[in-house]
């Protein structure tokens, strides 16, 4: 019985996948340097908090930025009493426009 010989070529990678794994590896570096810093983690959950926020805007506040919800711009806030007489609750900045008491 013969020995087979196995050949192995060796691998030829194109510049554009060395460029890719050299990438790669250092957003694994850059990770892992994030990963262990607190102060960085609470950076990138603040970040995370913000672009949450803003993709969910027009859940958050459904109104636009200058669009009048009602005519109560120049009313002051009502602060004086959360509840009201009939056993519901008021949101505290609300006026009393339209509520009869």
């Amino acid at each position: 019985m013969g020995a087979t010989e196995v050949v192995v070529r060796p691998r030829v990678v194109s510049p554009f996948q060395a460029s890719l794994r050299v990438a790669l590896r250092r957003m694994q570096v850059v990770w892992v340097g994030i990963r262990h810093s607190r102060t960085a983690m609470v950076g990138l959950a603040i970040l995370v908090l913000f672009i949450g926020m803003a993709v969910f805007a027009p859940w958050l506040a459904p109104y636009g930025p200058i669009e009048r919800v009602a005519d109560t711009s120049n009313c002051v806030p009502n602060i004086s009493s959360v509840g009201d007489q009939r056993g519901g609750i008021r949101h505290l900045f609300t006026s009393n426009l339209g509520v009869p008491d």
